[in-house]
């Protein structure tokens, strides 16, 4: 019978793995100048901003704003597809589907992916 250290560090490479991908394609996506302007004022300026018009109650500008982001995660979209990325790519992905890669079913029992694995 497998260890807990090692089930836990079996679990643990995964996640390490999944996260080294998604760095290097974020890595990747960041060194295009137009890409890294997009992804800073979506993640940025358009959420202060979008809050600010919330705040303010100005729903003409929170529309606009709206419409605004929609724009740049589409140019986002564009840019990454000519990598041949796409947003999920930039995000670690679990390899199991069942346990998304912590070891444990919802249910709380062990996942049979690491008999697997």
């Amino acid at each position: 019978m497998e260890s807990r250290v090692q089930r836990e560090d079996f679990y643990t490479q995964r996640k390490i793995a999944a996260e080294r991908i998604a760095d290097a394609n974020f890595e990747k996506a960041m060194e295009n100048e137009q890409f890294e302007k997009l992804y800073r004022d979506l993640h940025l300026i358009l959420p202060y901003e979008m809050a600010k018009a919330e705040v303010e109650g100005d729903i003409k500008k929170l529309e606009l704003l709206a419409d605004e982001k929609n724009r740049v995660e589409t140019e986002l979209d564009s840019i990454l597809q000519k990598m041949q990325l796409t947003r999920l790519d930039l995000i670690p992905k679990t390899i199991c589907q069942k346990c998304r890669d912590t070891g444990y079913t919802q249910d709380g029992k062990f996942c049979d992916c690491y008999r697997n694995g």
